[in-house]
């Protein structure tokens, strides 16, 4: 007789972390639950032709010298079949969010699909770069900081050129890169060889201490440009760690009052997160089981980089850490 496997292996094809493109008008968590139910029942479907399959090889026509051979041969079947009943659940996908992304922000996000969590964790936990496209407006002030909250005032800026909002982008720059600096260089000197060579090899990171958990530092810009400015919009690029998107809107913001003049974010989009970038992730007509399963192998090679690259500053931040601690 055939011995036939348990179709859940349907189910484990998915292990490891895939990359998707978030559209506005919901947040990650729909996303999460979307996702869910859209795996699941798409298992479902493969366990289905699976089972079908499986079954059809069931010969009960065999022919049997027996009354005890054919009544093995029918309880086998009947095992088979009542082992192909079983389904796909809820309890049987676990899928981690990595960085969420509210209602109103477009972009990258990454998710780790079951075993794929634990890595999901790890890239979480670390102090991994993200960049965003933001488009800001110039000449209102609101509650929530988009065009689209209750006005609380508006303003001039006619007065506003690309050489004084250039200037004020910079000094923000400089003020973070200052924080940063200080917190990275536990131990070392701004001067110092070590220092330079980070530097020079862009691994500015907060150092990591044993003591404390989770974040240490707060939202950290690490590169602000000016992309595009036609009054009343402008459109910067930013490169942040530990980020939130309230952040981000209370920061174009401060950037107008420091213009004498009140701004709002009317976009926010994620362009890449880590090692990650838009061209490795799923648009929304792509979220299925197949090219599900094909993001997660194309992106294997990437995470795998990623973790050895984390592996060394890790070291290097553990060994300042034990040193001056």
């Amino acid at each position: 007789m055939m011995a036939f496997e348990i179709p859940m292996r349907v189910a484990k094809q998915l292990h490891g972390i895939s990359i998707f493109y978030k559209p506005t008008g919901y947040g990650s968590n729909v996303l999460h639950d979307k996702l869910k139910v859209t795996l699941i029942k798409q298992f479902n479907e493969q366990l289905r032709n699976q089972k079908l399959n499986n079954i059809n090889q069931l010969n009960p026509q065999l022919k049997l010298n027996s009354l005890s051979e054919k009544l093995i041969n029918d309880e086998f079947i009947n095992r088979q079949k009542s082992l192909y009943n079983k389904v796909i659940t809820e309890d049987d996908v676990r899928i981690k969010i990595v960085k969420h992304l509210d209602k109103s922000t477009s972009g990258i996000i990454a998710l780790g699909i079951n075993r794929g969590c634990s890595d999901a964790r790890l890239i979480a936990n670390s102090y991994i770069e993200s960049e965003y496209v933001i488009r800001g407006r110039l000449g209102i002030a609101t509650n929530d900081r988009t065009p689209y909250g209750k006005v609380l005032e508006k303003s001039t800026y006619g007065h506003v050129t690309t050489d004084i909002l250039e200037r004020c982008l910079s000094r923000i720059e400089g003020q973070h890169r200052t924080v940063l600096m200080k917190s990275c260089a536990a131990g070392l000197t701004t001067d110092s060889q070590q220092m330079f060579e980070r530097i020079a090899q862009n691994k500015l990171r907060p150092v990591i201490s044993r003591s404390h958990h989770g974040s240490i530092v707060d939202s950290l810009i690490l590169n602000i440009k000016l992309i595009d400015f036609n009054p009343p919009d402008f459109e910067l690029r930013v490169t942040i760690m530990e980020e939130n998107q309230i952040f981000l809107r209370q920061l174009i913001h401060s950037l107008g009052l420091s213009m004498r003049t009140h701004a709002v974010c009317s976009q926010l989009r994620r362009i890449r997160l880590g090692p990650f970038l838009v061209e490795h992730a799923l648009s929304y007509n792509r979220w299925n089981f197949k090219d599900i399963r094909d993001n997660i192998v194309a992106c294997q090679p990437i995470v795998e980089k990623h973790f050895k690259t984390l592996l060394e500053d890790v070291d290097f931040e553990i060994q300042l850490a034990t040193k001056y601690s």
